[in-house]
C-alpha cells in the first residue's frame, strides 16, 4: 500500500480487497473444524504419511 499509494484504497482496485479482507480476518477467524478438514486434505493429497499430534 506505501507502494501503490492511496489508489490501493479505491474500490475495485484488488489490493483493497485483500487488505480489506486479511483485517477482517482478526475480527471473524475461521472454524476450526474448516480448517482441520482443509488441513487434512492438504496433507493427505501430499502424501504426507507421518503421524502428527495437535
Amino acid at each position: 500500500m506505501r507502494i501503490v499509494g492511496g489508489r490501493s484504497f479505491t474500490k475495485g482496485n484488488k489490493l483493497e480487497r485483500l487488505f480489506r479482507d486479511v483485517q477482517c480476518a482478526a475480527f471473524n477467524p475461521p472454524q476450526d473444524d474448516l480448517i482441520i478438514e482443509q488441513l487434512a486434505t492438504f496433507l493427505l493429497s501430499n502424501g504426507v504419511k507421518e503421524e502428527i499430534n495437535v
